[in-house]
Order: C-alpha cells, then sequence, then structure tokens
C-alpha cells in the first residue's frame, strides 16, 4: 500500500515537473506576442504593396464603389417606379456619364484658350523672379551666393519636345480610356447586382449575430457614404457657383472654367483648395496689375472657401460626421500617395467605410466611446 502511494505522489511530482516545464517563460510570450506583430506588419506592408502595384485595376474599382455609393439611392427611387435594378442603374449611370461629358465640352475652349497663355504666364513669372533676384542681390553679402544661383529668362524657358509628348500621349491615352471603360462597367455592374452581392455575403455569415453586424455595416456604409457625398456635391456646386460669380464680378476671363474646377478640386480636402488658390493666383498674374490686383482672385476664392469649410460644411454634414482633421489628413496623404488624384477623392469615404467596420463589426462607436450590441 505504502508502495502504492509512493508511486502516485512520485507520478503527481512528475506531472508537475512536466506541467512547469510545459508553461511559457515570460521570454518565450514576448517573442510569441513579436511575432503576431510581425506578422500583422508584414501583412499591412504586402496589403501597401498590392495597392500600389494593382493601381490599374483597382483605383477605378474603387472608384466605381465609392460613385456607385452615391448613385444607389437614385436607383432606388427610380425602381419605384416599377423599373428592374439593371434598368435603373443604366439610367443613373448613362446619366451621369452624360453630365461628365456636357461639363468637359464646355470647359474644352476654355480649357485650350488657357493652355496657349501658358508661355506668357511663365514668361511673366521669369520677369518676376528676375526682378527679385536683382532686389536680392542689393543685400552685399547675398550677393556672390545669388551671383552663383542666377536667373534669367533665357534658363527659365518652357521647351517641348515633339516626339516625346506624342509618345507620352500615345501610351497614356490608351491605358486613361482603360480605366475609363473599367470605372464605367464596374460602376453600372455594382450598382445593378448590389442586392446579390449583399444576399451572397451575408450567406457566408454562419451565425445570427454576424449576419446582422454585417447587414448593419452594409447599410451604415450605404447610408454614411451616400449622405457624405451627396452632401458635398450640393456644396461643391455651390461653391462652384459662388466662385463663378465672383471671378465674373472681378472681371476675370472664363469664370465657368473657375467655377467648375473650384468645385471639382473642394472633393480633395486641403490640397484641393490650396491648389485652386495656387491657379487662381497664376490667373492674376496673367492678367498683370499691381501686386493686390494678381492676388485678388485667390484672396476671394479662399474666403469663399474658409466660410464654406468653417460654416457651412459643419453645419449641413453634422457632427457626427466631422471627422479627427489629422486622422482625415492622414487619410488622404496615404491615398495620393498610393493612387494620386483618385485617392485623393476616395480618403474620406475611405475613412467612412472602415468607421462603419469598427463600429459593426467590432463594436466600439469611435465619437460616443460606447460598445454597440
Amino acid at each position: 500500500m505504502m508502495n502504492k502511494i509512493s508511486s502516485n505522489h512520485g507520478q503527481t511530482n512528475s506531472t508537475k515537473r512536466i506541467y512547469s516545464f510545459q508553461t511559457p517563460s515570460n521570454f518565450e510570450m514576448v517573442l510569441k506576442n513579436a511575432s503576431l506583430v510581425s506578422i500583422v506588419w508584414i501583412g499591412i506592408f504586402a496589403g501597401i504593396i498590392a495597392l500600389e502595384l494593382a493601381q490599374f485595376i483597382l483605383a477605378p474599382i474603387f472608384l466605381a464603389i465609392v460613385v456607385g455609393l452615391m448613385l444607389i439611392p437614385a436607383a432606388k427611387k427610380i425602381e419605384k417606379f416599377g423599373l428592374p435594378s439593371f434598368a435603373s442603374s443604366a439610367v443613373v449611370v448613362l446619366s451621369l456619364i452624360f453630365i461628365l461629358t456636357s461639363t468637359l465640352a464646355g470647359l474644352s475652349v476654355p480649357l485650350t484658350e488657357w493652355t496657349e497663355k501658358l508661355p506668357a504666364i511663365w514668361s511673366r513669372i521669369s520677369s518676376l523672379l528676375s526682378s527679385w533676384q536683382q532686389a536680392l542681390l542689393s543685400l552685399g553679402s547675398m550677393s556672390q551666393i545669388l551671383s552663383e544661383m542666377s536667373i534669367s529668362k533665357e534658363t527659365m524657358k518652357i521647351e517641348f519636345d515633339n516626339a516625346d509628348a506624342v509618345k507620352d500621349v500615345a501610351v497614356q491615352v490608351p491605358v486613361f480610356m482603360s480605366q475609363i471603360i473599367i470605372f464605367i462597367v464596374s460602376l453600372y455592374f455594382f450598382v445593378a447586382t448590389r442586392e446579390q452581392f449583399r444576399s451572397a455575403v451575408l450567406s457566408l455569415c454562419l451565425s445570427r449575430s454576424l449576419r446582422l453586424r454585417t447587414a448593419r455595416t452594409f447599410k451604415d456604409i450605404e447610408a454614411n457614404v451616400a449622405s457624405y457625398l451627396t452632401q458635398i456635391t450640393i456644396i461643391n456646386i455651390g461653391l462652384g457657383a459662388i466662385t463663378a460669380f465672383a471671378m465674373w464680378i472681378l472681371g476675370v476671363p472664363s469664370p465657368f472654367l473657375w467655377g467648375v474646377l473650384a468645385a471639382l478640386l473642394n472633393y480633395v480636402v486641403y490640397l484641393g483648395p490650396a491648389l485652386m488658390a495656387l491657379i487662381l493666383l497664376l490667373v492674376g498674374l496673367s492678367l498683370g496689375g499691381s501686386v493686390l490686383e494678381i492676388a485678388t482672385p485667390a484672396i476671394i476664392f479662399l474666403t469663399i472657401n474658409l466660410t464654406e469649410a468653417n460654416l457651412v460644411t459643419p453645419n449641413v454634414i453634422g457632427r457626427r460626421m466631422t471627422m479627427n482633421p489629422f486622422i482625415v489628413f492622414l487619410s488622404l496623404a496615404f491615398w495620393l500617395w498610393i493612387w494620386g488624384p483618385v485617392g485623393g477623392f476616395i480618403a474620406v469615404p475611405a475613412l467612412l467605410i472602415l468607421y462603419a467596420l469598427i463600429v459593426n463589426i467590432i463594436g466600439i462607436d469611435i465619437n460616443h466611446k460606447t460598445k454597440r450590441t
């Protein structure tokens, strides 16, 4: 009996030693957590590289999804009259194409005229730089340094190599047209098959709770992005109209062109208005006059834009849709780096989509700091 007890006691001690040996140490836990973090970062970097390498296909598809989310409410209203989804989608997509082509056709003449004025504008910039250089050279101590960096009209000429220009056009035009085709086809099928896609995704959810969260995610993404883009579009149209009227009052040629350009660039937060102000500064430079006359178009536009950004947009969109400016800037910088102008357009909608995913999938409301059930 004693031998049996001793044997059981020995087995117990041996088991304890085995369990204590299998318990991971702090160093092993650190290595395990570090490996998990490394895998996450490797996945993030791989995703970024994939986005950049697949820009030709993914950029127009993502743009089509964002624009399609804005067009879905219009398609639903058309379907109330008895039209099937494929017909309503064709109506909204063709209407969008008609609006865009009509706008481009109306801008073709003033764009051509201002393109022809670019050499004259650059010549005036060269003259101003030369005059400023002479003023700086008179400072004395800086004359030797500035003389080595002399700027003259002769060295600041725009020269175009016709052969290279034709070659670039021959390469870029087919690429651009292919992306337009991908965008239009993706836009149509996204709007036309939205319900089938939603049903297919929901069918993959195994639990009822996951299905509810996924359905709510679809609803929030569609509502937030559609509401944001619709309201921003209305605001931008108003901004463009006021800008065009202001340029007409100032006597700036082609006021309609600057109004449309202001409306389009305002989709790209921060950088768009800054670029528009720079363009109007160059326009004022081409018209000549005093320094105040040159800067007046840009100053007027910045006044209009600041009023829109600080008074109109927050009240129209609402505080819930207003996001942290630093996060918006990071999103803008990232998407501009990845996809250029297309990325600038989808930067804010991408944040809205990410917000809907965080709220519904993870269950955390960023604005209210509460868990959603």
